[in-house]
């Protein structure tokens, strides 16, 4: 579990979660932590639906950053006990160098909401032995029109794993984009180069191509597979120049007044980790 501050409202999040920040600062306030090794950890088994096997464990997520592709993200992380609210202006969200689409904004997608169930996938051409479907994280809107994304899914052999819609999913949308990122959470998944070339991804691969070069064509039981769409409005983004980055780095002097190293994993306390 975790628990966000973003412009002072405060948002409770824990497995299944999507959230689009289109902000440079927010706050990670709360994350649920085990004190078990960092290699045992790492076998916490990746999911996208709630479930007994995937609680308990340190609060684990994965982060994609939409950029400048000539930037590096390195963002700043200070620990709650180093932020003076009355020395804290929150001035990253007009900045003029922000740059961001004038309709995007926060979203968050609860797992369990209604526009979060998954939808069976009619007229499939990827081929599973269980029925596949789809769950359209809606992030399209709120990203300004720069990215979709979707999670296609099988159950278990034998269970219910996955909240379900009895409304097909929507195969246009699932299709857009002319750059496609695909992330295997859990399972197998079979895809096809354009040359007729298979390959085959697991649990933590990631593959990046253009829209035509690759097609998902086949998955495995109890898979989850992460589906980014990047569409034509990221060609508009600006293109910083390095003065212009320098200056947006600066923000930081404004917005964080105090800053300190964070301890090794077995000094101190416990701190929460990033896996991508």
């Amino acid at each position: 579990m975790f628990t966000f501050d973003y412009d002072g409202r405060f948002y409770n999040v824990g497995p299944g979660a999507v959230m689009l920040q289109s902000a440079i600062v927010h706050r990670q306030l709360f994350y649920t932590w085990s004190g078990l090794a960092t290699e045992e950890n790492l076998k916490t088994p990746q999911t996208v639906v709630p479930d007994a096997m995937s609680m308990g464990y340190s609060g684990k997520f994965l982060e994609a950053f939409i950029t400048d592709p000539l930037t590096f993200p390195n963002p700043t992380i200070v620990g709650p006990d180093q932020i003076n609210e009355s020395e804290t202006p929150r001035i990253a969200w007009t900045h003029a160098m922000h740059d961001r689409p004038t309709d995007a904004g926060f979203w968050l997608q609860d797992p369990l909401a209604l526009d979060a169930l998954f939808k069976p996938l009619a007229d499939s051409q990827i081929k599973s032995a269980t029925p596949v479907y789809v769950r359209d994280i809606g992030i399209e809107a709120p990203s300004g029109h720069l990215v979709t994304g979707h999670i296609i899914a099988t159950d278990p052999a034998g269970k219910s794993l996955l909240p379900k819609s009895s409304s097909v999913a929507d195969a246009a949308s699932l299709a857009k984009g002319e750059v496609v990122i695909y992330r295997v959470i859990r399972g197998t998944a079979e895809f096809k180069e354009s040359s007729g070339k298979m390959f085959e991804l697991v649990t933590g691969d990631v593959v990046t191509a253009g829209k035509t070069s690759i097609e998902l064509i086949g998955v495995g039981e109890n898979t989850q597979v992460l589906r980014l769409g990047l569409l034509k409005g990221m060609n508009d983004l600006r293109s910083w120049t390095p003065t212009q980055r320098d200056e947006i780095d600066g923000l930081a002097g404004q917005i964080i007044t105090q800053k300190s190293i964070r301890p090794l994993r077995t000094e101190g306390k416990p701190v929460g980790y990033l896996y991508a």
